[in-house]
């Protein structure tokens, strides 16, 4: 009996062994995700074309020589409209915030002469000082995607805009933007499924005791 049981436990922990090494080759997928911090100055043409006698369209080229990840241009598009009681500019990518229904949502665009882009849209108010011709402003640019070094890539970052202001206004005025944040990157990458591991170990070690008990009856028959 006792050979019996030395063998079955031989057994047993041969089992056990195969089972620890399936925790480490039974693969499931899962997502980490890449952190990319962004700090930038572009030097901005901007340009606000009327839509109607309210909401006009805007159009911004930017430009920075250094800029991270090489990423050297920008391009926004965006709908605008000052409110006359506050004085207070707001842009958004949808114009069906101003009351236009039949227009298209408008976006953003980070690029270079690399692979890299980073797509999105932005939202932001100013507020002008037309006696200094000036204007000061901030908002967000949320990130829809990308290409690149940037696929998949989320997040959102932020704004701040100082202003020079052009009396005619078929002319461009002159932004500094200052964009700062973060960009995420979801990857998916292969971790061990320690939960179809367990499941193994726990089948194998209710076998070993069932036939642990059939060997003892059989021993007390005999």
């Amino acid at each position: 009996m006792k050979k019996s049981c030395l063998r079955s436990g031989g057994k047993f922990f041969l089992w056990c062994s195969l089972v620890s090494l399936s925790l480490g080759t039974a693969i499931d997928s899962s997502y980490a995700q890449t952190i990319y911090p962004f700090n930038a100055v572009y030097d901005v043409s901007l340009l606000a074309t009327p839509i109607t006698p309210e909401v006009f369209k805007v159009t911004a080229t930017g430009t920075l020589v250094d800029a991270p990840y090489g990423l050297t241009f920008l391009a926004r598009s965006s709908y605008s409209r000052v409110n006359p009681t506050t004085g207070i500019r707001t842009e958004g990518a949808d114009a069906a915030q101003f009351g236009l229904n039949e227009f298209p949502i408008l976006t953003d665009s980070f690029f270079g002469s690399g692979d890299n882009k980073l797509f999105g849209t932005s939202q932001l108010t100013a507020v002008a000082n037309l006696q200094k011709l000036t204007a000061s402003g901030e908002g967000t640019f949320t990130i829809t995607g990308g290409t690149g070094q940037f696929t998949n890539a989320i997040g959102t970052l932020q704004i701040l805009n100082t202003y020079t202001l052009n009396l005619d206004p078929t002319l461009p005025s002159s932004v500094r933007s200052s964009i700062s944040g973060s960009i995420q990157i979801s990857q998916k990458v292969s971790e061990p499924n320690t939960g179809i591991g367990i499941a193994f170990l726990l089948f194998g070690a209710s076998l070993f005791l069932k036939r642990q008990r059939k060997q003892i009856l059989l021993q007390v028959v005999k």
